[in-house]
C-alpha cells in the first residue's frame, strides 16, 4: 500500500510540474523579442528602438522613411502578441 501511495504521489507531482512548465512555455512563446539587433536591407540609415520600463517604444531614425519602417516593425511586433491573446480569450 505504501508503494502505491508513493507511486501515485510522485506521478501527480511530475504531472503538475509538466503542466506548469508547458504552460509557462506556451504563454511566453508569443511575447515579442525586445532584445538584439536585426539586419534589414530596405532601410537607408541606422534605426534605434528603445523601450522604457513600461515597454513604450522610442524610435530614433535618420530620416522619416526609416522612422515609418521602424514604427511598422514595432506595430507588427505588438500586433502578433495582441492577436494571440485575443485568440486565447475567444
Amino acid at each position: 500500500m505504501k508503494k502505491i501511495i508513493i507511486g501515485i504521489s510522485s506521478s501527480v507531482i511530475l504531472l503538475l510540474l509538466g503542466v506548469v512548465l508547458i504552460s509557462f512555455w506556451i504563454l511566453n512563446k508569443p511575447l515579442p523579442d525586445y532584445e538584439g539587433v536585426k539586419k534589414v536591407n530596405s532601410i537607408s540609415g541606422e534605426i534605434k528602438i528603445y523601450r522604457d520600463s513600461n515597454a513604450v517604444p522610442y524610435i530614433i531614425a535618420a530620416n522619416e522613411t526609416d522612422a515609418a519602417f521602424a514604427l511598422g516593425f514595432v506595430h507588427a511586433q505588438e500586433r502578433m502578441f495582441q492577436m494571440d491573446i485575443t485568440r486565447r480569450a475567444a
